[in-house]
């Protein structure tokens, strides 16, 4: 869950707005959208209009399709791919997160009077993993971070996960198991979010055919190959011979 804290939203010496719509500061004009979701998108509405909002491709069209933004506050930009905003080296990194989400690596320049450049890397909201981002360019480049802001959600000890391929094969196992036991005919019922439903594409694969979807059709959408094959829109209740 992101903090609205309006220290955290800012990237230090600088007028950069990171996930902080609710914090509009007088000459702030470059924001930066992690991803979609919607501690994350707190207090942005679709007339916008206090500067630009720089994000991934599929961020950003979720902002202008889902949430009716103009398309020209709107500027993806492509993960590994370094731009200056604002006189500052940002470069987006996938975040392993949700479709779209991205971490944002600025590299803030000295100021000529001895200072040196310092490094900020803001998370949002990511799934660290070693063997994937490690080989990112931009981090293995590093050396140093001067400044993390980073997503504390589950940063306890007590909070260990396998890795998502893995969960995600051992839920497919169990609904084929249980399919199997019971002639095909299981209700699996899962949820998600308005975006990421990698779990329906599994489950499509597990079926061979179509789960049935309670929602609007659009939110199939978020960039997930393969979706629209594996799902239907059903407006009715589940029922016996129905599959979710």
């Amino acid at each position: 869950m992101a903090s609205q804290v309006e220290a955290l939203k800012y990237i230090p010496g600088t007028s950069l707005n990171v996930d902080g719509f609710r914090f509009l500061r007088p000459g702030a004009r470059h924001f930066f959208l992690t991803h979609f979701h919607g501690d994350h998108t707190t207090g942005l509405t679709k007339g916008f209009d206090a500067g630009t909002i720089y994000c991934s491709p599929v961020t950003a069209r979720l902002l202008i399709r889902d949430m009716g933004l103009r398309a020209g506050v709107v500027c993806p930009l492509s993960p590994h791919v370094t731009v200056e905003v604002g006189g500052v080296a940002v470069t987006p990194l996938p975040a392993n997160h949700c479709p779209g989400a991205v971490m944002f690596l600025f590299v803030i320049p000295g100021d000529g009077g001895g200072r040196p450049p310092r490094t900020v890397l803001h998370t949002g909201d990511m799934r660290w993993d070693d063997g994937a981002m490690m080989a990112y360019p931009a981090l293995r480049a590093l050396g140093t971070l001067d400044t993390l802001v980073l997503d504390t959600t589950y940063c306890a000890p007590r909070w260990t996960f396998p890795p998502q391929e893995q969960v995600i094969q051992a839920a497919a196992e169990f609904v084929r198991r249980e399919a199997a036991r019971s002639a095909g005919r299981v209700l699996a019922v899962a949820n998600s979010y308005h975006i990421g439903k990698v779990l329906y594409v599994v489950l499509g694969e597990v079926w061979g055919g179509q789960e049935g979807f309670q929602g609007k059709g659009g939110d199939m959408q978020g960039g997930r190959v393969g979706l629209q094959k594996v799902i239907c829109v059903c407006p009715f209740p589940a029922s016996e011979g129905n599959r979710r």
